[in-house]
């Protein structure tokens, strides 16, 4: 929502599993990429995150955004440091899920 982007998805994005689904939003739950294809979006999101963190002022850190274009999110007003903290929340959570759940197969070993 903060760059205005109407379709920021990628082919490899998958919503939380009670998303209702939107059309033009991916969800193929099939799909099985590479260590390489994930990192590779990866580093190009995590770097998207920091050139708009550096950029930002404080006008606009207090400023609100809208999207109206079908999909998600659709939101009139939602406040732009709310929509980072959506990112960093989920950046979060990701970590906590690889440092607990992806190291359990090692501790069972």
């Amino acid at each position: 929502m903060i760059l205005g982007n109407a379709s920021p998805w990628r082919q490899l994005d998958l919503p939380w599993d009670e998303a209702p689904g939107w059309e033009g939003i991916p969800w193929d739950r099939e799909a099985r990429p590479s260590l390489d294809e994930v990192l590779t979006v990866r580093r190009e999101r995590q770097a998207m995150v920091g050139q708009v963190m550096e950029s930002l002022t404080d006008e606009q850190l207090a400023s609100d955004v809208t999207r109206t274009e079908p999909g998600w999110p659709k939101a009139e007003k939602f406040a732009l440091n709310e929509c980072l903290r959506v990112v960093l929340n989920e950046e979060w959570e990701h970590r906590l899920y690889a440092e607990r759940d992806l190291t359990a197969p090692e501790k069972e070993s």
